[in-house]
């Protein structure tokens, strides 16, 4: 291949530009990598995060172990903090019970001694509150104060009774829900 069709192909396929200006809301975490050297960590109810300075925090279970990173990530509108720590394991006391699981569709999972867990489906329960605010949604215009209100107004049935979230929100709150009870499921198993 000639030079000048090697220039053209270059042109063509690798496009040379200035960097892009990035705006609030294009990064969602960062990470902490060696929390040892100061970059973030817990003080009683505070995260002293460089370069920012104390946040308040909600401990939902005290750190075990030595700290090693720290993930500051956004999810749904909501911050929350992740340690990653590095201790000794303690081993469950020897057990002779033992159950089977076999995990289904139609129920969540059936059990070695016959009896059946049904599935919760969290989801499906309140899916069509999720639609009704949707198309209304698309019925206001974009960067309306309406548009922003019904979107943030989400009625959420919970099993203490009803929250607000956001659309983005419900499906946190969605896959919240299934993990604490997949949690409480398999602790009571044990």
């Amino acid at each position: 291949i000639c030079g000048s069709s090697l220039t053209i192909l270059r042109h063509k396929f690798i496009t040379r530009s200035n960097p892009r200006l990035k705006g609030k809301g294009v990064y969602d975490s960062i990470t902490f990598p060696q929390i040892e050297k100061g970059g973030c960590k817990l003080v009683g109810g505070y995260v002293q995060v460089s370069k920012v300075g104390q946040v308040k925090v909600v401990v939902h279970r005290p750190l075990i172990g030595t700290p090693k990173t720290c993930t500051i990530r956004r999810l749904a509108g909501k911050w929350f903090a992740c340690f990653a720590c590095e201790y000794e394991p303690v081993p469950l006391p020897p057990s002779d019970e033992a159950v089977g699981v076999d995990v289904g569709l139609e129920k969540f999972a059936a059990l070695s001694d016959g009896s059946f867990v049904e599935n919760p489906r969290f989801f499906r329960r309140d899916e069509k509150a999720l639609a009704k605010a949707a198309r209304k949604q698309r019925k206001t215009a974009k960067g309306s104060k309406k548009r922003a209100e019904i979107s943030r107004k989400l009625r959420f049935r919970v099993p203490t009774g009803f929250c607000l979230v956001s659309m983005s929100g419900f499906g946190t709150v969605v896959i919240n829900l299934f993990i604490s009870w997949q949690g409480n499921l398999s602790i009571s198993s044990v």
